[in-house]
């Protein structure tokens, strides 16, 4: 499980990585011809906070498993997933713990987080690719960025288990003003807290 959470931090400090990256290679160059024009607007003033619907489609074998729901992440490494389908679930994400509350079974899972992600390996580890997108590795897992229209719009990846991982961004609100506090998980009364 902690595998999971280690990977959606690398995402995240992926993605914010990849906007300072973007930021200095298109003061350089305002256009690319791999990916066509890039809007200079976007990464000169930097990627503070995302917004997003999003779809995880994960790829175990031959087994092809599709969540649904509302993600929000906020520099340098904060991420809030919530799950809406099939089963509704919560996961917050900081550099030091990942809680997965799960309304249905009434019970939150913390786990403390033993690797720290270091946001500036992955930052000079990311290459523009020959297709458009940015590449990295991390560990054991291989990222691949997408972007669609100069955001972030798909994160692919493939796990030490060789599972895939894709996560694609729906309805995309960049820097929009979120606060710490929606990345606070506050527990209800009456569940069952595990710690990891």
């Amino acid at each position: 499980m902690q595998k999971i959470f280690f990977s959606f931090l690398i995402f995240w400090s992926f993605v914010f990585a990849l906007d300072s990256k973007r930021a200095k290679d298109t003061a350089a160059t305002p256009t690319q011809t791999t990916t066509g024009a890039i809007k200079r607007d976007f990464w000169k003033n930097g990627l503070i906070s995302i917004e997003a619907d999003f779809v995880q489609i994960t790829h175990q074998g031959s087994q092809k498993l599709i969540y649904t729901g509302k993600l929000y992440a906020k520099n340098p490494s904060l991420a809030k997933w919530i799950y809406e389908t099939p089963l509704k679930k919560t996961i917050y994400l900081n550099k030091k713990e990942a809680i997965i509350y799960e309304p249905m079974l009434e019970q939150a899972t913390f786990t403390h987080l033993t690797k720290q992600v270091d946001f500036f390996a992955i930052l000079h580890k990311a290459t523009l690719g020959q297709d458009g997108k940015y590449h990295a590795k991390v560990g054991d897992a291989q990222y691949v960025l997408s972007f669609a229209k100069n955001l972030p719009h798909k994160i692919t990846f493939i796990d030490e288990l060789q599972n895939k991982i894709e996560i694609i961004l729906k309805n995309l609100k960049v820097n929009p003003t979120l606060s710490d506090g929606i990345f606070v998980f506050t527990p209800p009364n009456n569940i069952d807290i595990i710690e990891q």
